[in-house]
């Protein structure tokens, strides 16, 4: 996940908890306003009630001219129709538009006082009302005042605020996030740009490189170390490659004269235990010169030496190294079956695509038995080679490690597959080794 992905959800996560506990509370403090607002409606209707019966100044109304039904369907806020009281110790004393006074016949046994919300549906219309009934005593008789109050102007209010803040926070966050994402952008830029020469950094360029400057101190702190790094890299690498290189000429110097002088002294006159000597120490040092060459290519491929490419044939490859092994695989007998594709084409470097397949068709002329059998078959991204002959439970990755050889191979230094292994990891190739059934197969896939 990128780091403009995970602020950008870092701070929607943290918007939304702002704005869900902002909204929850400013949803209740309005809530608590209205209903003040609402109780104080009612106190002040009813202590105005109370002062007309006081009065007189009520004229009573004990009886309903017309119901709910008088308005026909319309929406109405005439609350009285709809509630009337059952009780018989209750008498109308007087109704308007949004109260019921009754008048008790007898005192009632306690002073009462309720509210309660409840919603009137009529027809295809509803609406919400809250309705306060209180017994008081005015003079010497008691009355029941029932006041009703409309909840739709709340309900308008407080939908409004919700509204209001689901509106805030959409935009608040489509211009957090529009923010975000273009001051990150341009204050990232300088990572970014440094991220680029990094993966673009190559050992064997000795161009420094060319990082942005930024006033930020810690992409500042960051180009200098980067830069320290790589300038260590660089001397380390060039130091190993003159180390290997000296280390390879200082070896085959000595090898190349120990060599001739061993040649000459085999034409010399010399009994057989002496040339059996003679013959061991020849055999010897051609297998140091051998490992010490394989090692010396080994830190090549390592150190990218090989930068070099071109587009090989890899068909026509093939074809070369089996015409040039062709008189071993007839001293051990070996038949060989060939399905090549002359039209697999890769991009390679031709010194390793060279070594890949002498190595890898050698090591199956070498590892077979006498009459064994030897497959190649290449597709246009893959190529396989099948070859005879028996294991010492070597197979796997543990094909590959340096050293590794069967005990029939007496005259291999254990490098070749080590090698072969390394040409495919540096270009980002699969190898894969099986054996099953005396047969050893190696698959590679470009």
């Amino acid at each position: 996940m990128k780091l403009l992905t995970k602020t950008t959800i870092y701070y929607v996560l943290i918007a939304t908890l702002v704005f869900g506990v902002g909204g929850t509370v400013t949803y209740y403090t309005v809530l608590s306003l209205i209903n003040e607002d609402i109780s104080e409606y009612f106190d002040r209707k009813e202590l105005n009630y109370m002062t007309k019966i006081a009065s007189g100044r009520f004229t009573p109304r004990t009886h309903k001219t017309h119901g709910h039904s008088h308005h026909k369907g319309v929406k109405h806020d005439y609350f009285h129709h709809h509630f009337e009281e059952t009780d018989q110790n209750l008498k109308l004393f007087h109704y308007g538009k949004s109260h019921n006074i009754y008048q008790f016949i007898t005192p009632p046994a306690k002073i009462t006082s309720e509210i309660n919300d409840t919603t009137l549906t009529m027809g295809e219309w509803q609406i919400s009302v809250r309705r306060k009934c209180v017994v008081r005593k005015v003079k010497n008789a008691y009355y029941k005042i029932c006041i009703y109050k409309s909840l739709e102007e709340a309900d308008d209010e407080i939908e409004a605020v919700i509204g209001t803040v689901v509106y805030l926070f959409v935009s608040l966050l489509i211009v957090m996030l529009v923010a975000n994402y273009y001051l990150s952008r341009r204050l990232l830029q300088p990572f970014h740009q440094t991220l680029g020469a990094i993966k673009g950094f190559r050992v064997t360029n000795t161009a420094p490189l060319e990082l942005q400057q930024s006033n930020i101190l810690e992409f500042e702190e960051l180009n200098t170390l980067v830069l320290d790094m790589t300038d260590k890299i660089r001397d380390d690498y060039r130091n190993l490659k003159e180390f290997t290189e000296n280390a390879s000429h200082e070896i085959q110097t000595p090898l190349a004269i120990i060599k001739s002088k061993i040649e000459l002294l085999i034409q010399s006159s010399l009994n057989d235990e002496q040339m059996q000597h003679l013959q061991s120490i020849y055999e010897v040092s051609n297998r140091l010169s051998k490992i010490n060459k394989a090692l010396l290519l080994l830190a090549k491929i390592e150190n990218q030496q090989f930068q070099q490419t071109h587009t090989i044939d890899l068909g026509e490859l093939v074809t070369k190294h089996l015409q040039n092994f062709q008189e071993l695989i007839e001293m051990k007998n070996i038949c060989l079956k060939t399905d090549l594709q002359t039209s697999a084409q890769i991009s390679f470097n031709p010194v390793l695509a060279d070594v890949l397949i002498s190595n890898l068709l050698s090591n199956a002329i070498r590892h077979n038995y006498q009459g064994g059998e030897i497959i190649v078959g290449l597709t246009h991204n893959v190529l396989k080679i099948n070859n005879t002959g028996t294991t010492d439970g070597i197979k796997g990755e543990a094909m590959f490690e340096r050293f590794k050889k069967g005990n029939n191979a007496n005259n291999s230094v254990g490098l070749g597959l080590s090698i072969v292994k390394k040409i495919c990891d540096t270009n980002q190739i699969d190898i894969v080794h099986l054996y099953r059934t005396s047969v050893h197969e190696f698959q590679i896939t470009f």
